[in-house]
């Protein structure tokens, strides 16, 4: 059983065998779940462009552990400020069904399709980040298709 421990944590305390460890470590935010003192989860937001990260232990998958990771990192954002959130994820791979969903769940919004990869946001506060997120719409249909790979290739490395 999954104890409701979810915090806060200085990135310099993800283990670096955990995956996706180097995205967590680049976070200025980061909240984690444990069960028995081992990370099962975390989620980090890292870069100017607040772009999102979450990855929980395939063993833990299904278990609610990633709804609860990412309501806690939104609760977070919110109280430093942040007006929203940006993040990828696989769109054409029917292993990431469960992830779109979950996304779509917390408020996350289809921005542009890139290959098999889609961007999507999530206002956090509503009147800004909406206009945030309509800005953000507008700048990918202007922007020519060759190029809009290459401006989620930078703003993620951010």
């Amino acid at each position: 059983m999954i104890s409701p421990f979810f915090h806060e944590v200085n990135v310099d305390k993800i283990p670096s065998d955990f995956p996706w460890a180097q995205a967590f470590k680049a976070s200025k935010l980061c909240v984690v779940v444990e069960n028995e003192r081992r990370i099962v989860g975390a989620c980090g937001i890292r870069g100017p462009f607040n772009v999102l990260s979450i990855y929980v232990l395939e063993e833990y998958q299904g278990k609610g552990v990633g709804n609860s990771l990412l309501q806690s990192m939104i609760t977070a954002a919110k109280e430093k400020g942040y007006r929203c959130i940006i993040l990828s994820v696989g769109w054409g791979l029917s292993e990431n069904v469960p992830a779109r969903s979950l996304f779509r769940k917390h408020g996350f919004r289809r921005v542009v399709e890139i290959g098999n990869q889609c961007v999507m946001m999530s206002p956090i506060t509503s009147v800004v980040g909406n206009v945030l997120w309509h800005l953000v719409c507008v700048f990918f249909s202007l922007c020519p298709r060759c190029l809009r790979g290459k401006v989620v290739e930078l703003a993620s490395r951010l």
